[in-house]
């Protein structure tokens, strides 16, 4: 347990200390931002009072409901301004993608001299909140998180990062490596993760460390994903009341965290990806996007061969490497845990099996002749 560096709260003005004490031990020189106390303005219904301007940092990571939380926020833009808080539209990765890509961006190329006038610009309205969403966060390295440090200044945050059950937070990320090109087959992908356990996605820890490193591990809030999916608790809602404050607004309809899809058709997707890199193509998301509005095209001669050689494999949070991850979880963060958690000190252990495509089904009469089909009527109607 991280028990020696886990003492104030991040709304105390402690623990805004702390964290700029933690960086000065490395040598940093932390500016105070415009967001330092000052009268803030008349918010609909609000009294004058003097405050701080706080921010909300949700690193993601990828696969653990970070589009949903995003576009919720997006949603209810207007009704966040209206009680002081603020969610950058200017970050956007683009129209109708409420990621802060265009912060992640600036930060991997060090130039935030844009990103520190727009800032500005955001603080003049004297938000009570500013949130800043984007699970590419996660993999800034040392440096980066430095900069972000240095751009927000003083003011008093929490890092909110989601932990998901690995077992199925695995197969969820190699299949987004699928939607964006790739061609590895899952048993291959996990046993790259199980045996270089050391830069695997396993290592939650080693992720939070980065920023604890930087910010303090005060600030940093861990939200047990999986047990809020398990007890059906809304995980845009539990964002909004357990870091803003909010626990009366009215979620958006009709929005929901994005559905996987079925093992046949991303192996569909993984075949073409394959096909589309022998004949020279370059990595993109343009394959899946294409297939998702040609689905029927799709003989189910091959989805019958696909199903005949579905398997799975099975991944047991109990056993090693799991159990390790989860043992090394807890042991850093359990004191950075918010409500509510499993009394295991995230979610319940589970086996979880996962299913894929073998690729003998490629042996049967046609099915190669099938998918080479297919990818050329890609190339005529992509």
């Amino acid at each position: 347990m991280n028990a020696g560096r886990s003492a104030p709260t991040a709304t105390d003005p402690e623990s805004a200390d702390a964290s700029i004490r933690h960086c000065a031990s490395l040598d940093l020189l932390i500016q105070p931002t415009p967001c330092i106390p000052q009268p803030r303005c008349s918010w609909p219904n609000r009294r004058r009072e003097y405050y701080v301007t706080r921010f909300v940092v949700h690193i993601g990571p990828h696969k653990t409901g970070s589009t949903y939380i995003q576009e919720t926020l997006a949603a209810l833009r207007g009704t966040l301004l209206e009680r002081g808080i603020c969610v950058p539209s200017i970050w956007n990765a683009a129209p109708g993608l409420p990621s802060h890509m265009q912060l992640v961006w600036a930060l991997r190329n060090g130039d935030l001299t844009l990103i520190r006038r727009q800032l500005q610009e955001i603080l003049a309205q004297r938000p009570r909140y500013v949130v800043i969403s984007c699970e590419a966060l996660s993999r800034l390295d040392q440096e980066q998180i430095i900069q972000l440090r240095q751009l927000l200044g003083s003011a008093p945050l929490q890092v909110v990062y989601h932990v998901r059950r690995w077992p199925e937070r695995l197969p969820s990320l190699w299949q987004e490596e699928v939607k964006f090109g790739h061609t590895t087959m899952f048993p291959e992908y996990l046993a790259k993760h199980l045996t270089k356990y050391a830069d695997s996605e396993l290592r939650d820890a080693a992720m939070i460390d980065r920023f604890a490193d930087v910010f303090g591990t005060a600030q940093i809030k861990v939200v047990s994903y999986s047990h809020l999916v398990d007890q059906k608790l809304d995980i845009a809602r539990h964002f909004l009341a357990t870091f803003l404050d909010l626990s009366d607004i009215v979620l958006p309809a009709d929005r929901r965290p994005n559905r996987s899809l079925q093992s046949p058709d991303i192996e569909l997707i993984r075949a073409l990806n394959s096909i589309h890199a022998r004949r020279g193509g370059k990595r993109s998301p343009a394959v899946r996007s294409w297939f998702l509005h040609k689905e029927p095209l799709v003989p189910n001669s091959l989805r019958d061969a696909m199903l005949d050689s579905q398997d799975k494999i099975r991944l047991d949070e109990a056993t090693p490497p799991f159990a390790l991850a989860f043992q090394d979880f807890l042991t850093r963060y359990e004191a950075s845990i918010v409500p509510p958690r499993h009394t295991d000190g995230l979610h319940q252990l589970r086996a979880v099996d996962v299913s894929y495509v073998r690729q003998d089904y490629l042996l049967e009469a046609m099915m190669p002749k099938i998918l080479d089909d297919i990818y050329d009527i890609y190339r005529r109607t992509a």
